[in-house]
């Protein structure tokens, strides 16, 4: 596997990785599935709940097995923008990466209004040594919406 990003830093390994997944909304099963073998091959604690939803856990490190979790959130879905002339299909081609001027670009497209480097921040922390932690990624942007709403409505707050 060739990287255009340093792959010796991991939050740019896995966000490159990631962006070799299609993901647009309501498209994210395999980007979920990616985030459930991630965990599973780095001994984490995982949930993946039946819309794709994960959450993803790892233990205080010795020292701060009883410090309060730090939560991550973030959502796994892209909103897909192509240049007019570009015939990407987003549902079954990764982005294409490049460099210039030391700027990272795809080419054709957008790197998306993704949340892709929350997924990378998530990594980041997952490796970082520190205390609890857990990242959430979610999707299926109808469905967070109609939560919220109802928490709303109810007068609780979901974010």
């Amino acid at each position: 596997m060739e990287f255009v990003l340093n792959p010796e830093v991991p939050i740019e390994k896995y966000f490159e990785e990631m962006t070799r997944i299609p993901h647009g909304s309501f498209h994210e099963k395999e980007y979920s599935d990616y985030l459930v073998r991630f965990a599973r091959a780095h001994g984490l604690s995982w949930t993946q709940d039946d819309i794709g939803n994960v959450v993803i856990q790892k233990a205080g490190t010795a020292g701060y097995e009883d410090h309060p979790v730090t939560i991550l959130q973030a959502h796994m879905d892209m909103v897909w923008a192509k240049d007019s002339d570009s015939s990407h299909d987003f549902e079954k081609e990764p982005l294409k990466l490049y460099m210039e001027d030391s700027f990272l670009y795809a080419k054709g497209t957008t790197l998306g209004a993704d949340d892709g480097t929350g997924g990378g921040r998530h990594v980041r922390c997952h490796f970082s040594g520190q205390g609890k932690f857990e990242g959430q990624k979610t999707f299926k942007p109808g469905r967070r919406r109609r939560r919220i709403h109802n928490d709303c409505r109810s007068g609780r707050h979901a974010d």
